[in-house]
């Protein structure tokens, strides 16, 4: 099968392939490469290409379908619940659902349900960083809510950093990733040290860490 594709040459040593969020397909490939190599590489990864094209063109799917209204429901806390129209001055979390103030703008809904996100953030994570900081021996000078979408947390000598969209998953989640940042102040990489560490504060980590795929594609089905 022939593909259309987008071609980046730079000075690199080695061609590589990917399939883009829009299901254009990607090369990157050394200045000197012919395209007749180029194609083969690309006709020789068909199967990828395809299980790739597939992923992407389902979660496109899936992103039509979502659309941010009252009535439609959100993750919080690893709980899918709905958001409301409500006499509220500002959007508010409850245990069942989120209470909304009208909104005729919907990009104004969406920057109250985020501002509600960075509110519960803050507030969850700075509730437990305290704990967790004694546990490990560290002193975090700052704490830093994001809006990263593909970097769940990170850390800067002794100022950690977490993205909002943490909240949509359990408890349990966050608390891992806030271990996991809060090692980092001790272990600047990912060293067996470093996972001996993680493994003392949290045992399950890695099947926490692998929820987090789970919220990835929610990130990106729902674009908040």
């Amino acid at each position: 099968m022939k593909y259309s594709y987008m071609l980046t040459r730079s000075r690199r040593k080695t061609l590589s392939l990917s399939v883009r969020p829009d299901c254009t397909i990607e090369v990157k490939a050394p200045l000197k490469t012919s395209i007749n190599e180029i194609e083969q590489f690309i006709n020789s990864h068909g199967d990828w290409i395809e299980k790739n094209l597939k992923t992407m063109r389902e979660r496109r799917t899936k992103q039509e379908s979502f659309k941010l209204d009252y009535g439609c429901e959100v993750y919080f806390f690893a709980q899918k619940i709905p958001v409301i129209e409500a006499d509220v001055k500002k959007a508010k979390l409850t245990d069942s659902c989120v209470l909304m103030p009208y909104f005729s703008d919907k990009e104004k809904m969406k920057k109250a349900l985020i501002r509600l996100y960075k509110e519960t953030a803050r507030a969850y994570i700075s509730s437990k960083l305290p704990y967790f900081s004694a546990q490990i021996g560290v002193n975090p000078t700052k704490l830093t809510i994001t809006s990263a979408k593909t970097n769940w947390g990170s850390c800067t000598a002794d100022r950690v950093h977490f993205s909002w969209h943490l909240v949509m998953a359990e408890k349990e989640v966050i608390d891992y990733v806030i271990i996991h940042e809060l090692i980092h102040i001790i272990h600047h990489n990912h060293s067996n040290k470093f996972w001996a560490e993680v493994s003392r504060h949290c045992p399950q980590w890695k099947a926490l860490r692998a929820r987090l795929k789970f919220y990835s594609e929610i990130i990106s089905i729902q674009n908040l």
